[in-house]
């Protein structure tokens, strides 16, 4: 039983890790993107990041895809709300940035105004699923239990755990006006 959880433990940390890098790795793709190509080089840098994972062998194509698609739902969250608000990114993460690794909140904040230039700048608005499931791994901010509203606040990428409180497992970000 305990080989079982130290392995759960491991694989958290790998995929916790795994999201950091894929968020340093797209913020390094962009920065090497011409402004001229800008329109879908958020996505393209998050596929290079997660090619990147998986030939290093740091990830599984799987694992891989999971980050790729956590990371991306956090940071059209994040615009989403920028843009829709009209509020700040510090507004959305609901934490004291103090907190929070000044490299990793730039890389996250480069990504988000990235989003925001397609959001604007596309006529379709991808349309998700904005929930978030225990298990998953989340980066910066503050998500709140769907069923008992108990705010879970992340300083770093992190595992989404059960709710301390409740015991659900489903979250969601709550944006205030």
């Amino acid at each position: 039983m305990e080989t079982s959880k130290n392995t759960l433990k491991d694989t958290a940390s790998r995929l916790t890790e795994g999201y950091n890098k894929f968020i340093d790795r797209t913020k390094e793709s962009l920065d090497n993107i011409s402004t001229d190509k800008a329109s879908s080089a958020l996505h393209q840098a998050m596929d290079k990041a997660k090619n990147k994972a998986v030939e290093l062998g740091e990830l599984t194509i799987t694992e891989a895809d999971n980050i790729s698609r956590y990371v991306r739902q956090d940071v059209h969250d994040a615009a989403d709300y920028i843009k829709t608000e009209k509020r700040e990114l510090a507004d959305w993460l609901r934490l004291d940035l103090l907190l929070i690794k000044k490299n990793i909140l730039k890389n996250f904040e480069s990504l988000v105004d990235q989003m925001k230039f397609e959001l604007k700048h596309t006529s379709k608005n991808i349309k998700r699923s904005l929930t978030w499931h225990t298990g998953e791994i989340t980066g910066i901010g503050t998500l709140e239990c769907d069923h008992c509203h108990e705010l879970i606040h992340f300083h770093k990428a992190g595992h989404i755990p059960p709710c301390p409180k409740c015991h659900k497992t489903n979250y969601h970000r709550r944006w205030h006006k």
